[in-house]
């Protein structure tokens, strides 16, 4: 079995050298999505932050003296997927023309959606995926690379925070947006367990907070489960409306942790209470 950390820190070197060759850089500071998005966020800067490289950052008017010499470089996420496509690839499209290359940290895609599929075709723009269901769709475009996740870099996470056992009870974080898996099936979270965290958390900080104080993790979140894992927890992972979360989790964890890991579906979550009727 490969160990998490040993190939956390090949990724890190593969990307610290890949991004010496895109100089200079420049780094997009955008606040979109719930904390899952923030802590990827962190992630980037702490990650670039042990590259040692400069970086000058630009907001989302794109405007920058001689742009067009340098690399810009978008944070990965789910912003180029089925449902929550609506800001990054228009910025990927305005920045093309702009830059000399864009390049895409690891991210999950939906080329079957025109506009992603149309920020992919520009002939500067390189993605990275962060699972190989999304690797696989970048065929087409060439410009490709599958990576680990930029949130797996943030500092808290270290082997003996994985390796804690500490917190108490048991934490619900179910998703109520428009990508939860439970109003298929007529179902929504139980209002008197479930706390998206996402959505009432002060700051990154206090949503790790959170995550640790708790024993067990339930959640159909990405970034909640990829938090509670690396913080030592035990954590139930209810596959989210695009299906990707086994792909991320093969693709980041292998088969570390796994003593800690369930997946379950949604009804299971019904069975348990969990999740309830959905009334109109």
């Amino acid at each position: 079995m490969v160990d998490f950390w040993k190939r956390r820190d090949e990724h890190r070197e593969m990307l610290s050298h890949f991004l010496a060759t895109q100089q200079p850089l420049v780094m997009l500071e955008e606040s979109r999505g719930n904390l899952g998005d923030g802590l990827i966020r962190e992630g980037m800067h702490h990650l670039l932050e042990h590259t040692g490289l400069a970086y000058e950052t630009v907001t989302d008017d794109l405007r920058l003296a001689d742009s067009a010499s340098k690399t810009l470089l978008l944070r990965g996420g789910g912003g180029y997927d089925q449902l929550f496509h609506a800001y990054f690839p228009a910025v990927v499209l305005r920045a093309a023309p702009l830059y000399r290359q864009v390049v895409i940290l690891p991210a999950s895609y939906d080329p079957s959606e025109p506009i992603v599929k149309q920020c992919l075709e520009q002939p500067n723009v390189f993605a990275m995926a962060r699972e190989m269901q999304s690797f696989m769709s970048l065929a087409p475009f060439g410009r490709r690379l599958a990576a680990l996740d930029c949130a797996i870099y943030h500092r808290r996470f270290t082997p003996q925070a994985a390796a804690s056992a500490a917190g108490d009870g048991m934490l619900l974080v179910l998703r109520g947006d428009k990508g939860s898996p439970l109003v298929a099936k007529s179902l929504k979270p139980n209002p008197m367990l479930n706390d998206d965290i996402g959505a009432t958390a002060s700051d990154v900080n206090d949503w790790l907070s959170r995550i640790d104080s708790a024993r067990t993790i339930v959640t159909d979140r990405m970034h909640v489960a990829v938090a509670a894992i690396l913080l030592g927890k035990k954590v139930v992972m209810v596959n989210p409306y695009d299906n990707k979360m086994p792909s991320y989790r093969a693709f980041t964890f292998g088969e570390s942790f796994s003593e800690r890991i369930e997946e379950r579906t949604v009804e299971w979550l019904a069975a348990e209470g969990l999740a309830v009727p959905l009334i109109a």
